[in-house]
């Protein structure tokens, strides 16, 4: 349900009839007094799980915001709640759960409140609050006291910060948090959390991380990211690792004293999952792909990284339980003839690149797991001995050979019999075999 600010009085009716409404919008809340939003009492629609309070760049200038805000609070239940475009420095005192408004006066806000009928005392007044979502509130400075230790909302597990150009990192997020999500906050430098397991990062220039149960680390559309430097990190529970759309990315990288510090010790221990996705000037990430930052990395995704040339394709081999590797959309890429895969490699495909120099049979050796290959797009691949289908590639289930201009050989028909699902297309020297053959086993 949503309701215009400016018409709040006229839209009353449908409030006090909220029973079967859940969800809430009030929008163009620069429109209305402190008066006009008290009288919508939200504190007493208990019904309401979500609240978002939405402000317009149209505001009258005689109106306080921050005593609008602190007027519309929420019922006890609530459980989500976002706050869009609101003008003020400070969030409203209501998450911190004061007495009542004796303590404080307007004049001391942020830390103003207003009486609430069902507390007398400071304490829980949003047990059940779980999302909290704070978006394009430019003149926040301070989250400190909506994350204070007395804090009336020690339900709260994921929260949104974005487009708030003002407001700082806090000195600790409180150990509830579970998600944090941060976009387009410039002067959010770091973050340390103890219990935070899944951090999103959007449009950040760089983050000194300090979290020790984040298993979920996701990078994207960071257009003013340069470089990756690993030693500002310290996750050690980290599990996934995705880095999508950082157009100005570079490098991935790892200061070379601290490298050799710490040969004994894993970097990420617990990372599993590695997808680096559209980082369009990406050179290298060589710092990241070794054995010492990834002993326990079982899938690797690289795609459209079109200034990729290269990659240690000889350390893979180390990554001894590799499961899936994927590579495709990076133009520039050669493959270098020392390539060698683990055998516990399930899922192999290479969708790019030159690979003049590459080596089939030192590549494709003793993968005795594969059960899935597909060869898309490679430029100077000019034959696979057909011999290794049956000596190596023992589990090959699924065989998917496109557009490959310079193959000429893959052993024949007979060789490839016993591998269930074929599909081959659009490779015109290769003339011993059927093309257009099969259905490609994704549709």
């Amino acid at each position: 349900m949503e309701v215009d600010a400016a018409e709040l009085k006229e839209q009353l009716s449908f409030i006090e009839n909220f029973y079967q409404h859940r969800e809430l919008t009030i929008y163009n809340l620069g429109a209305i007094s402190k008066a006009r939003a008290a009288e919508s009492e939200l504190r007493k629609k208990e019904y309401l799980n979500s609240l978002t309070l939405r402000w317009s760049s149209l505001r009258c200038p005689e109106h306080n915001e921050t005593e609008v805000l602190l007027a519309l609070q929420p019922p006890t239940n609530i459980k989500s709640v976002r706050i869009e475009g609101y003008p003020g420095e400070y969030l409203p005192s209501w998450f911190r759960g004061c007495d009542g408004p004796e303590d404080m006066s307007f004049s001391e806000l942020p830390a103003a409140t207003v009486d609430n009928n069902n507390n007398s005392r400071a304490g829980t007044i949003f047990p059940l609050l779980t999302e909290v979502s704070i978006k394009g509130c430019q003149n926040l400075l301070s989250l400190e006291q909506f994350l204070h230790p007395t804090t009336s909302v020690p339900a709260i597990r994921e929260i949104v910060i974005a487009d708030c150009a003002s407001v700082k990192s806090p000195i600790e997020w409180p150990p509830s948090f579970e998600k944090i999500s941060v976009s387009n906050c410039p002067k959010m430098t770091h973050l340390w959390s103890r219990s935070t397991k899944k951090l999103v990062l959007m449009l950040e220039i760089g983050f000194n991380i300090d979290c020790s149960s984040l298993t979920f680390l996701h990078i994207y559309s960071c257009s003013k990211l340069p470089s990756i430097e690993l030693e500002k990190w310290s996750l050690p529970m980290l599990q996934r690792l995705h880095i999508d759309d950082c157009e100005c990315l570079r490098i991935i990288t790892e200061s070379e004293h601290i490298s050799r510090a710490r040969r004994s010790t894993a970097k990420f221990p617990l990372l599993t999952h590695v997808t680096i996705k559209s980082c369009s000037k990406l050179e290298s990430i060589d710092d990241l792909l070794t054995h010492e930052c990834l002993p326990a990395i079982e899938s690797i995704t690289i795609w459209f990284c079109s200034s990729l040339s290269s990659l240690p394709t000889e350390r893979f081999k180390s990554f001894l339980s590799l499961k899936n590797l994927e590579i495709g959309g990076c133009p520039r890429l050669y493959w270098l003839s020392g390539m060698v895969l683990p055998p516990s490699l399930q899922t192999l495909l290479c969708s790019c690149g030159d690979f003049s120099a590459w080596s089939p049979r030192c590549c494709l050796k003793n993968l005795t797991s594969l059960e899935s290959l597909s060869m898309e797009y490679c430029q100077g691949l000019v034959s696979i001995p057909g011999d290794l289908w049956s000596s190596n590639l023992k589990s090959l289930q699924n065989l998917k050979i496109l557009s490959c201009p310079d193959l000429q050989s893959i052993g024949g028909p007979e060789a490839i019999a016993n591998i269930k699902r074929v599909y081959i297309r659009d490779c015109p020297k290769l003339m011993e075999i059927e093309q257009l053959r099969g259905n490609p086993w994704w549709n």
